[in-house]
Protein backbone atom coordinates (compact mmCIF):
# COMPACT_ATOMS: atom_id res chain seq x y z
CA UNK A 1 0.00 0.00 0.00
CA UNK A 2 1.35 3.42 -0.93
CA UNK A 3 1.42 6.53 1.23
CA UNK A 4 -1.21 8.10 -1.03
CA UNK A 5 -3.51 5.11 -0.50
CA UNK A 6 -3.03 5.30 3.25
CA UNK A 7 -3.84 9.01 3.21
CA UNK A 8 -6.95 8.33 1.13
CA UNK A 9 -8.07 5.85 3.80
CA UNK A 10 -7.35 8.44 6.50
CA UNK A 11 -9.49 11.06 4.76
CA UNK A 12 -12.33 8.56 4.23
CA UNK A 13 -12.17 7.75 7.95
CA UNK A 14 -12.18 11.48 8.72
CA UNK A 15 -15.49 11.81 6.87
CA UNK A 16 -16.93 8.87 8.83
CA UNK A 17 -15.64 10.32 12.10
CA UNK A 18 -17.10 13.75 11.35
CA UNK A 19 -20.46 12.16 10.57
CA UNK A 20 -20.38 10.11 13.78
CA UNK A 21 -19.44 13.18 15.83
CA UNK A 22 -22.24 15.22 14.28
CA UNK A 23 -24.75 12.47 15.05
CA UNK A 24 -23.48 12.32 18.62
CA UNK A 25 -23.80 16.06 19.14
CA UNK A 26 -27.28 16.00 17.58
CA UNK A 27 -28.20 13.28 20.08
CA UNK A 28 -26.82 15.45 22.90
CA UNK A 29 -28.95 18.34 21.69
CA UNK A 30 -31.98 16.01 21.71
CA UNK A 31 -31.29 15.04 25.33
CA UNK A 32 -29.15 11.90 24.97
CA UNK A 33 -26.14 13.06 26.93
CA UNK A 34 -24.94 9.71 28.24
CA UNK A 35 -21.32 8.64 28.46
CA UNK A 36 -21.54 6.43 25.35
CA UNK A 37 -22.65 9.37 23.21
CA UNK A 38 -20.02 11.75 24.57
CA UNK A 39 -17.32 9.06 24.25
CA UNK A 40 -18.28 8.47 20.61
CA UNK A 41 -17.82 12.17 19.81
CA UNK A 42 -14.52 12.21 21.72
CA UNK A 43 -13.22 9.13 19.89
CA UNK A 44 -14.14 10.59 16.50
CA UNK A 45 -12.16 13.78 17.13
CA UNK A 46 -9.33 11.82 18.76
CA UNK A 47 -9.01 9.57 15.70
CA UNK A 48 -8.74 12.55 13.37
CA UNK A 49 -6.10 14.09 15.62
CA UNK A 50 -4.01 10.94 15.58
CA UNK A 51 -4.02 10.65 11.80
CA UNK A 52 -3.34 14.36 11.40
CA UNK A 53 -0.26 14.02 13.56
CA UNK A 54 0.92 10.93 11.71
CA UNK A 55 0.70 12.71 8.36
CA UNK A 56 2.09 16.03 9.60
CA UNK A 57 -1.05 18.14 9.20
CA UNK A 58 -0.03 20.55 11.94
CA UNK A 59 -2.99 22.96 11.73
CA UNK A 60 -5.49 20.08 11.70
CA UNK A 61 -3.72 18.41 14.60
CA UNK A 62 -3.59 21.64 16.61
CA UNK A 63 -7.28 22.36 16.20
CA UNK A 64 -8.31 18.79 16.99
CA UNK A 65 -6.11 18.86 20.08
CA UNK A 66 -8.04 21.83 21.48
CA UNK A 67 -11.37 20.25 20.50
CA UNK A 68 -10.36 16.90 22.00
CA UNK A 69 -9.32 18.56 25.27
CA UNK A 70 -12.72 20.25 25.52
CA UNK A 71 -14.44 16.93 24.85
CA UNK A 72 -12.27 15.26 27.48
CA UNK A 73 -13.43 17.83 30.03
CA UNK A 74 -17.04 17.22 28.97
CA UNK A 75 -16.51 13.48 29.25
CA UNK A 76 -14.97 13.84 32.71
CA UNK A 77 -17.85 16.05 33.86
CA UNK A 78 -15.63 19.11 34.36
CA UNK A 79 -17.50 21.04 31.67
CA UNK A 80 -21.29 20.57 31.72
CA UNK A 81 -23.18 19.97 28.49
CA UNK A 82 -25.32 23.00 27.77
CA UNK A 83 -27.08 24.25 24.65
CA UNK A 84 -24.42 26.95 24.05
CA UNK A 85 -21.67 24.35 24.45
CA UNK A 86 -23.36 22.05 21.94
CA UNK A 87 -23.58 24.99 19.51
CA UNK A 88 -19.89 25.69 20.09
CA UNK A 89 -18.98 22.07 19.42
CA UNK A 90 -21.14 21.92 16.28
CA UNK A 91 -19.28 25.00 15.06
CA UNK A 92 -16.11 23.14 15.94
CA UNK A 93 -17.18 20.25 13.73
CA UNK A 94 -17.76 22.65 10.83
CA UNK A 95 -14.27 24.07 11.27
CA UNK A 96 -12.83 20.59 11.70
CA UNK A 97 -14.46 19.57 8.42
CA UNK A 98 -12.90 22.62 6.75
CA UNK A 99 -9.51 21.62 8.18
CA UNK A 100 -9.88 18.09 6.80
CA UNK A 101 -10.84 19.45 3.38
CA UNK A 102 -7.86 21.83 3.37
CA UNK A 103 -5.47 19.03 4.35
CA UNK A 104 -6.89 16.66 1.74
CA UNK A 105 -6.89 19.24 -1.06
CA UNK A 106 -3.65 21.01 -0.11
CA UNK A 107 -5.49 24.26 0.61
CA UNK A 108 -5.12 26.87 3.30
CA UNK A 109 -6.42 25.78 6.69
CA UNK A 110 -9.39 27.76 8.00
CA UNK A 111 -8.98 30.56 10.50
CA UNK A 112 -9.74 28.95 13.84
CA UNK A 113 -8.11 31.17 16.47
CA UNK A 114 -11.38 32.70 17.68
CA UNK A 115 -13.08 29.30 17.91
CA UNK A 116 -10.12 27.78 19.75
CA UNK A 117 -10.24 30.73 22.15
CA UNK A 118 -13.95 30.07 22.77
CA UNK A 119 -13.24 26.39 23.42
CA UNK A 120 -10.42 27.26 25.78
CA UNK A 121 -12.64 29.78 27.56
CA UNK A 122 -15.34 27.12 28.01
CA UNK A 123 -12.77 24.87 29.65
CA UNK A 124 -11.29 27.65 31.78
CA UNK A 125 -14.71 28.73 33.00
CA UNK A 126 -15.08 25.36 34.71
CA UNK A 127 -11.68 23.73 35.03
CA UNK A 128 -9.59 24.72 37.97
CA UNK A 129 -12.30 26.89 39.40
CA UNK A 130 -11.76 27.30 43.08
CA UNK A 131 -14.11 25.17 45.06
CA UNK A 132 -16.72 27.02 47.00
CA UNK A 133 -15.52 28.23 50.36
CA UNK A 134 -16.20 25.61 52.96
CA UNK A 135 -19.28 26.28 54.99
CA UNK A 136 -18.38 26.98 58.57
CA UNK A 137 -19.46 24.23 60.87
CA UNK A 138 -22.14 25.32 63.29
CA UNK A 139 -20.96 25.96 66.81
CA UNK A 140 -21.45 22.86 68.92
CA UNK A 141 -24.34 22.96 71.32
CA UNK A 142 -23.19 23.50 74.87
CA UNK A 143 -22.87 20.24 76.73
CA UNK A 144 -23.89 19.98 80.33
CA UNK A 145 -21.17 19.44 82.87
CA UNK A 146 -20.70 15.74 83.59
CA UNK A 147 -22.23 14.44 86.76
CA UNK A 148 -19.74 14.15 89.61
CA UNK A 149 -18.20 10.71 90.02
CA UNK A 150 -18.50 9.12 93.43
CA UNK A 151 -15.16 8.65 95.11
CA UNK A 152 -14.10 5.14 95.96
CA UNK A 153 -11.50 3.77 98.32
CA UNK A 154 -9.00 3.54 95.48
CA UNK A 155 -9.51 7.05 94.18
CA UNK A 156 -6.23 8.55 93.18
CA UNK A 157 -4.52 5.21 92.63
CA UNK A 158 -4.16 3.63 89.28
CA UNK A 159 -2.43 0.57 88.01
CA UNK A 160 -0.79 1.30 84.69
CA UNK A 161 1.35 -1.78 84.48
CA UNK A 162 -0.68 -3.13 81.58
CA UNK A 163 -1.27 -6.43 83.38
CA UNK A 164 -5.02 -6.09 82.97
CA UNK A 165 -4.83 -6.01 79.18
CA UNK A 166 -4.75 -9.07 76.96
CA UNK A 167 -2.47 -8.37 74.00
CA UNK A 168 -1.06 -10.90 71.58
CA UNK A 169 2.33 -9.23 71.59
CA UNK A 170 4.87 -8.07 74.14
CA UNK A 171 4.62 -4.35 74.82
CA UNK A 172 8.11 -4.24 76.33
CA UNK A 173 9.79 -5.48 73.15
Amino acid sequence: MTADEIQAIFFAECEESLEAAEQGLAACRDGTQDSDTVNAVFRAVHSIKGGAGAFGYIALQGFTHTFETLLSDVRDGTVPITEPLIDLMLGGLDTLSDHVTAARDGGEPPEDAALQAEMTAAMAANAGAAPAAPVAAPAPAPTPDPAPVAETEQAGTTDSSGDDFDFDFDLDA
